[in-house]
């Protein structure tokens, strides 16, 4: 499973698109509130794809916060 946190509704898409043609599992999120708390209910990703420059949580901090978790 690979997890994608992207404001950019159009880019998340194609990125999802192109990753599930490639036999891939995706699941996506606008956000890092969404991700955190698709997180907290038990799930478990095999690799992150973060935007580094969201406005309300970059990337940078959703990874310190996906450590902690």
């Amino acid at each position: 499973m690979i997890v994608l946190v992207d404001d950019d509704a159009t880019f998340r898409g194609l990125l999802a698109a192109n990753l599930e043609d490639a036999g891939f599992r995706v699941r996506d999120f606008p956000g890092a509130a969404p991700a955190l708390a698709w997180v907290a209910e038990g799930h478990r990703a095999d690799a992150w794809v973060l935007d580094w420059r969201m406005p309300e949580t970059d990337g940078p901090a959703l990874l310190r916060a996906l450590r902690e978790a």
